[in-house]
């Protein structure tokens, strides 16, 4: 019955694309708030139909152009939950 969003996060990899650091994204060049809150509407929309109750984590990738692109969506807590 409810949804409590996170902040939005950056993940920095290192040159295997292993994870090096999760910060909160506070320095992106838009903000894309917006458009992370609705895809994450739609996605918790889509697994309360299917009855999945529990954590899940929305990944984007950011585009070079500047989009988000929705990558993956993750049933459990995301590394950057903590």
């Amino acid at each position: 019955g409810e949804v409590r969003w996170g902040e939005p996060c950056v993940q920095t990899t290192d040159e295997r694309g292993a994870p090096r650091s999760i910060v909160r994204a506070t320095d992106l060049a838009s903000d894309p708030r917006a458009t992370l809150r609705a895809d994450g509407e739609r996605v918790a929309a889509f697994l309360e139909e299917r009855g999945y109750e529990g954590p899940f984590g929305v990944d984007f990738l950011l585009r070079a152009e500047g989009r988000l692109q929705l990558s993956e969506v993750n049933p459990r807590f995301t590394l950057g939950w903590a």
